[in-house]
């Protein structure tokens, strides 16, 4: 085949005769295409003999190793949109292994379209080849051939370029059906539109039938070109037809008649008819008599060409169900002297609805114990239909239910803590039994220790030794019926400890009173026995103090914790203060305590008018027991610890300083 003449750019055209010039070619030898992108020659469809890459051109965009450095560059623009094909399977004499590369959007981005490298078949099976790429008129397509194998070798290309036609249907359309009919004839269906024979138009023709039915029937347009390539589009003719229609009459909310529980000859209303082609028939399927309750009627219309249509109406015959309303909820107390109420008056219910009332009837007990009842009324009408509603009845024991007030060392037996509980002066233990006192055990469960049976209002704790430890205590409540009440919730003590300081002061640590909101802990000291009196007030996030004003070189100190409290309702033994544990502070008795051996070692009875006993465990030996008074001066030493006779001591309050070997621990005895 002939090249057909090319177009060359300008500074291409200097670059080429510049090769010539430079390796000798003949002035006659073939131009071969642009070595760049930016100087690609601008080809049409056709075949190109005998071009060849110029080596070391070094205008390649597919640089991905050290070859294929140089490359042929042509650019087309086809007129029309279709399809172009590009190829090197047509190289003669012999087969040159080429790789070919399609592009579009310009030199600078060169977005790749399609590529192919040994695509061709045998002989030439090392030719690139890529067929049908869709292009579209007006836009330039880039085509690229490198020489991946530094082969300059001369090969013959082609490129060739398919027109491809197109049809657009007529708009679709939506139309009536002809007067008396059920189609559409003699419809003008519109003008397709074509690209006006760039292909050379050979016919249009579509398969549009003589008359549309009702409904949507599909035209398709044909549009066969001048290569007899065929194409075709679909258009829709839809024949608008309106099915008939039954609207029912309005629905019914009707009272049954007189004295019977249906209704009967009711006017149902007549229902609407729309569209259709010869209405037929119209029917219901209506009782005679509509019992209690809703009925649906099914209306059914048949038009002349046999369609069968329905709607449905509703009939209520409205009757009020039988209805018990159960008398007013009752809160009573229990007869006099006793845990159940008899002979209750529970009132009248209120019966509404149902026909013919037959029974009313309770399943209430003759006797309502304390607590919530429920009674259970029923109704049953003339026509079966039971109802129940319920009544509440309770019965509440009025009962003065405690709760802990505070808990404190009690002013008589000092080592012992005395529970006091609230009071209610006007309903002073009010059907109660007992009030139940609970202490925490070492397991942390809570055990009953004792009862205040009222008017009591308070318990002393005689098992308690308040200088040794902090208790924690709760209060249950106990009715004359023998229902138990909740726990209340937990006070716990002050402990109250010493220790002298290196300067000779006294410092007080005491634990936390908890169980009550208070602001303020009074901290009161005795000197020497002379009676005791306020040394300061500390907040009540405070639990330390060093008393910087003792002198215990020639003194001895007590102290103990108090705190106000607001009265328990009655005239408590410690009327508006609770009181730790009495602390000692005797230097004259050379004791250094221990807690261990504090809560290990214990005294009594306590207090006690003839003898006194120490008990500790098998591993503390006890080697001397020395007994002062309240000014300090040593009473009697003693080397017994069971039954120390003290009958002969004037009463009052005593320390002993209890020798072992494990340390010295002190305590506090009263003598009564």
């Amino acid at each position: 085949m002939v090249l057909k003449q090319p177009i060359m750019k300008n500074n291409y055209i200097l670059l080429m005769l510049l090769l010539v010039s430079c390796f000798g070619w003949q002035a006659s030898a073939q131009i071969v295409g642009g070595t760049t992108c930016a100087n690609a020659l601008e080809v049409t469809p056709g075949v190109y003999n005998d071009v060849f890459i110029v080596s070391d051109s070094g205008g390649s965009a597919n640089v991905t190793d050290a070859l294929g450095l140089d490359a042929l560059w042509y650019s087309y623009t086809p007129i029309e949109s279709g399809t172009i094909n590009i190829n090197s399977c047509i190289s003669d004499p012999s087969p040159v292994d080429t790789r070919l590369f399609v592009y579009t959007d310009g030199c600078d981005i060169l977005t790749l379209v399609d590529n192919d490298d040994d695509g061709c078949d045998a002989p030439n099976e090392f030719g690139s080849s890529i067929e049908e790429i869709n292009v579209i008129g007006g836009q330039e397509y880039l085509i690229e051939w490198d020489d991946r194998w530094e082969n300059t070798t001369p090969f013959d290309w082609e490129l060739t370029y398919t027109c491809v036609s197109f049809i657009i249907a007529p708009n679709n359309l939506n139309i009536d059906p002809d007067p008396s009919s059920c189609v559409a004839a003699n419809v003008d269906l519109g003008e397709p539109t074509t690209n006006g024979g760039a292909c050379g138009i050979q016919t249009i023709s579509n398969d549009a039938p003589s008359e549309f039915p009702i409904g949507l029937t599909q035209v398709i347009w044909t549009l066969v070109d001048g290569s007899g390539i065929e194409t075709t589009d679909t258009q829709t003719v839809t024949v608008i037809f309106n099915d008939p229609i039954i609207t029912a009459p309005n629905n019914l909310n009707i009272d049954p008649d007189p004295s019977s529980c249906v209704a009967a000859n009711v006017d149902l209303g007549t229902p609407n008819i729309t569209g259709g082609c010869g209405i037929q028939t119209i029917s219901n399927n209506a009782p005679n008599e509509f019992a209690i309750g809703t009925t649906q009627v099914l209306w059914t219309l048949i038009d002349g060409s046999g369609i069968e249509i329905t709607d449905t109406q509703t009939v209520t015959v409205i009757f009020n169900d039988p209805i018990i309303t159960a008398p007013n909820n009752l809160n009573i107390d229990p007869d006099p002297s006793s845990c159940v109420a008899a002979n209750v008056d529970l009132g009248t219910p209120n019966i509404t609805g149902g026909c013919g009332i037959q029974t009313i009837s309770n399943n209430a007990p003759n006797e309502f114990a304390i607590g919530t009842t429920q009674v259970l009324w029923t109704l049953i009408d003339g026509s079966g239909i039971e109802t129940t509603d319920t009544q509440t009845v309770t019965v509440t024991l009025q009962v003065d239910v405690a709760d802990l007030c505070y808990v404190s060392s009690d002013q008589t037996q000092i080592t012992n803590n005395r529970i006091f509980i609230t009071n209610d002066p006007a309903n002073s233990g009010l059907n109660v039994a007992y009030y139940e006192v609970l202490r925490e055990s070492q397991s942390g469960a809570y055990e009953s220790i004792g009862f205040i049976t009222p008017p009591e209002v308070s318990f002393l704790d005689i098992e308690s030794n308040n200088a040794s430890q902090a208790y924690r205590y709760k209060i249950r409540t106990t009715d004359v019926c023998g229902a138990n009440y909740p726990e209340s919730s937990f006070h716990k003590t002050i402990l109250l400890q010493s220790g002298i300081a290196s300067d000779n002061s006294i410092n007080l640590s005491w634990t936390p009173y908890l169980g009550l909101d208070f602001s303020t802990y009074n901290i009161f000291k005795n000197t020497n026995g002379t009676g005791y009196e306020l040394l300061t007030s500390l907040s009540f996030n405070n639990t330390t103090y060093n008393d910087t004003s003792a002198n215990v070189v020639d003194n001895f100190y007590e102290y103990y914790i108090s705190i106000d409290v607001a009265s328990c309702g009655s005239d408590p033994l410690l009327p508006f203060s609770l009181r730790s544990n009495l602390e000692l502070v005797n230097p004259n008795l050379s004791i250094t305590n221990t807690n261990w051996l504090n809560q290990e070692i214990q005294i009594y009875p306590n207090p006690t008018s003839d003898y006194i006993n120490i008990s500790f465990p098998n591993q503390i030996e006890i080697t001397t027991v020395s007994i002062y008074n309240a000014l300090g001066q040593l009473v009697f030493d003693t080397n017994k610890f069971e039954n120390i006779y003290i009958s002969n001591l004037t009463t009052g309050l005593y320390y002993l300083s209890i020798n072992t070997n494990q340390g010295v621990v002190n305590k506090t005895m009263i003598r009564e």
